[in-house]
């Protein structure tokens, strides 16, 4: 018996013939993990803010990016959603109340105290 291991090509020229096929995608792609999220910032001054990250993004990075952008000192800031505490090492998609209809979530930025 003799097994034959070639390589098919498609039908046509053009590669038509395996439109038909599903796409194999990771679990973050059929996830859609990293979906862009306009996060609305209430911040201790009362002036917002909107940053533009992925769903993917966690805490700590958003953190940063105020740190960087808006001078607020990473150590003293809090974040809150709903009025829960959102710990550093979790991602948005950690939270279930964010939205998921791609509106823009809000998050209250308080000092530590």
């Amino acid at each position: 018996m003799k097994l034959n291991l070639a390589l098919r090509k498609p039908s046509s020229d053009d590669g038509t013939a395996d439109l038909d096929r599903p796409k194999i995608q990771s679990y973050d792609q059929e996830a859609n993990i990293f979906a862009p999220i306009t996060v609305h910032l209430q911040l201790p001054d009362g002036t917002t803010r909107d940053f533009h990250q992925t769903t993917g993004d966690t805490v700590q990075i958003i953190k940063k990016k105020m740190e960087v952008e808006l001078g607020l000192p990473y150590a003293r800031t809090q974040c809150f959603l709903n009025g829960k505490f959102m710990m550093e090492p979790l991602s948005l998609n950690d939270f279930p109340s964010l939205p998921t209809d791609g509106s823009p979530v809000t998050i209250e930025v308080r000092n530590k105290e």
